[in-house]
């Protein structure tokens, strides 16, 4: 069986591996041993990785912001359509940050992102079962299912990474501290946004928790936490286990 997870950025791709692997036993493959080949328009700025556990295989698809999300789903449905079974994703779900919108707000934006002539009603952290007809009229059926972060409040996946940090009463200080030092002493002319001032409260955070590997490649210093560890973090990314 085939299953993806499309996700914005090179940031969820990782903590969507790190989780996979370190809790569910998935095995990262590559070259003659994929099944599909991914089509990635700019490997600069996206990510796409294969991973195999027994007869199933799993995608994760870091697409380079939610502007590519669109044609991500296209692409899969694209591949579904045709009703190759070596080339079926029986699973796809979609790992999206909340940003400013509400919930539900965002929730009907990734139901429009699919093309099936029944109406797409996605449940944060939840599959749903959808049924369709591929080109040859033959008929299909997919599990679609969204996660939608942070929970509470609007952000993205920084936020709700620092609200799984926040569990513990020290690390909450300490956000909050930094919090507090990014929002009101740092210059406009190194953070120009909020985005770029949430992912600065992060960075910082976790350079004071871990300074000693500051100097180290990204995906190593995210995957330095232990973060199956966190019962907020489990309960977000568990919906990823039914794969």
């Amino acid at each position: 069986m085939l299953s993806i997870i499309v996700c914005e950025g090179r940031t969820d791709a990782i903590f969507l591996s790190y989780y996979l692997l370190k809790t569910q036993q998935w095995e990262y493959i590559k070259g003659s041993k994929i099944p599909v080949k991914i089509p990635v328009q700019n490997s600069e700025n996206e990510e796409a990785n294969w991973y195999k556990k027994g007869d199933n295989f799993l995608a994760i698809w870091g697409v380079g912001g939610k502007s590519n999300f669109k044609y991500a789903i296209e692409s899969i449905e694209e591949l579904n359509k045709l009703g190759n079974k070596s080339q079926f994703f029986s699973k796809i779900a979609i790992l999206a940050d909340k940003d400013n919108d509400e919930e539900e707000e965002k929730i009907n934006e990734l139901n429009e992102l699919f093309s099936f002539r029944s109406e797409i009603s996605l449940i944060n952290r939840q599959w749903i079962t959808v049924e369709f007809n591929d080109l040859y009229e033959m008929h299909q059926q997919v599990d679609l299912a969204c996660l939608v972060v942070p929970f509470e409040g609007p952000g993205a996946m920084e936020s709700f990474l620092l609200q799984v940090l926040s569990g513990d009463a020290e690390n909450e200080q300490l956000i909050k501290a930094v919090k507090r030092f990014i929002q009101s002493t740092v210059s406009e002319r190194y953070l120009h946004n909020n985005r770029q001032k949430l992912k600065a409260e992060f960075a910082t955070v976790l350079s004071i928790m871990y300074p000693e590997r500051v100097f180290t490649l990204i995906d190593s210093f995210l995957r330095s936490v232990p973060w199956e560890q966190y019962n907020e973090f489990q309960e977000g990314f568990n919906l990823f286990e039914q794969i």
